[in-house]
């Protein structure tokens, strides 16, 4: 089951909000992809329609979860880094890797920080796929038919 939403806010490169929460079935840590808007393949010669093209911009975690909404972040990379000290062998100095903070591609201009072609932008889809649908409670459901979705 794949849940699309949007991205509703740009806090800086490191943190986008989107508009789908724990009413939604997101936890930490999930996986949330974003996309471009689709664009129409057309053969050149003819003008027939091939089909869309949607490309992923990025994919983010989600970190903190409302329930209404998310703030997200980028996955953290590996990054080699020589090992201080007289260690060398061959004349090479030992690396090793640690886990640096992520960047999303985001278009600085929307930006928008707290107080004190690649970029995301506010409005881009975001797309959830749960490998089964998100459990409800009973409580969500009843509320969720008294408001009448």
């Amino acid at each position: 089951m794949i849940k699309q939403g949007r991205v509703i806010r740009i806090f800086d490169d490191e943190k986008i909000a989107v508009n789908l929460g724990s009413k939604d079935g997101v936890a930490r840590g999930t996986r949330i992809e974003i996309y471009a808007p689709e664009v129409e393949i057309e053969d050149p010669e003819t003008g027939e329609s091939l089909g869309a093209y949607r490309h992923l911009k990025a994919v983010a975690r989600a970190a903190d979860v409302a329930d209404r909404f998310t703030v997200a972040g980028p996955y953290p990379r590996r990054e080699e880094v020589a090992v201080p000290g007289p260690l060398t062998f061959l004349g090479r100095t030992p690396t090793r890797t640690k886990s640096v903070p992520g960047e999303l591609p985001v278009n600085d201009m929307e930006a928008a920080p707290l107080p004190g072609g690649n970029e995301i932008r506010v409005g881009d889809v975001v797309e959830i796929e749960f490998e089964e649908a998100p459990e409800v409670s009973s409580v969500e459901a009843q509320e969720a038919a008294s408001e009448g979705g």
